[in-house]
């Protein structure tokens, strides 16, 4: 069980990372590349280190340090994924704003990660010999992420409408593979499960496609 954990964790870190590379050389300065290349980047961070997690069990320092470091990935993953819609949708400049309030609250949320506030304890669960408890900010946390994945959504909904048949399409593979990728990891808490990690995978395979459209997504001022 635990093998199979840490393999689907850096299976899913490598598949990140080479889709947001492969992105990112087809067109260094595009926007819509560069916001990609940073959420498969944070991606990347939270499969890495849950490769480690599994395999840390009959160490409590090396458990806990593997989930702050896989936490670091999965706090900025939500700032990186408004990010990203917003900049296929080309409200990336409209909503600068929120945007960086997104990352500054995900920058604070970091700090607290090495704190008790964020984890509270680590006990026995499951399988698992040691998995957290939530501290106070832990909580914030889950609203604050929740909140950067169900804007983008409420965008894409939006905006819809308004994108020639051809970008419909394009924006369908993101919505989809989010809504799989997303709703696969809501299943890892409160307690751990497997289906957040094909959902990574998932996820970085189809909202490469878009990105290496010569016809990206465009609305908005």
């Amino acid at each position: 069980m635990m093998l199979f954990l840490a393999l689907s964790g850096i299976v899913s870190g490598i598949i990140a990372t080479c889709f947001g590379l492969f992105v990112l050389l087809k067109n260094p300065r595009g926007i819509i590349n560069r916001t990609y290349a940073l959420l498969s980047l944070c991606i990347a961070v939270w499969g890495y280190a849950y490769f480690f997690y599994p395999l840390s069990q009959n160490s409590l320092p090396a458990v806990l340090l593997s989930f702050q470091i896989l936490h670091i990935g999965a706090i900025f993953i939500g700032p990186s994924f408004m990010l990203f819609i917003l900049s296929l949708l080309n409200l990336h400049k409209q909503k600068r704003p929120l945007i960086l309030s997104a990352f500054i609250i995900g920058a604070l949320l970091v700090i607290s990660d090495f704190t008790p506030l964020f984890i509270k304890s680590m006990s026995p669960k499951l399988s698992f010999k040691y998995w957290a408890n939530p501290g106070p900010t832990y909580h914030l946390y889950l609203i604050f992420w929740s909140g950067c994945v169900l804007y983008p959504w409420y965008q894409i909904i939006k905006n819809y409408r308004a994108l020639t048949e051809s970008k419909q399409n394009q924006i369908k593979y993101v919505f989809v593979a989010s809504v799989i990728g997303f709703i696969g990891g809501a299943t890892n808490y409160p307690l751990p499960s497997i289906p957040w990690f094909s959902g990574c995978r998932f996820y970085s395979l189809y909202t490469a496609k878009p990105c290496l459209s010569k016809n990206s997504v465009r609305i908005g001022g």
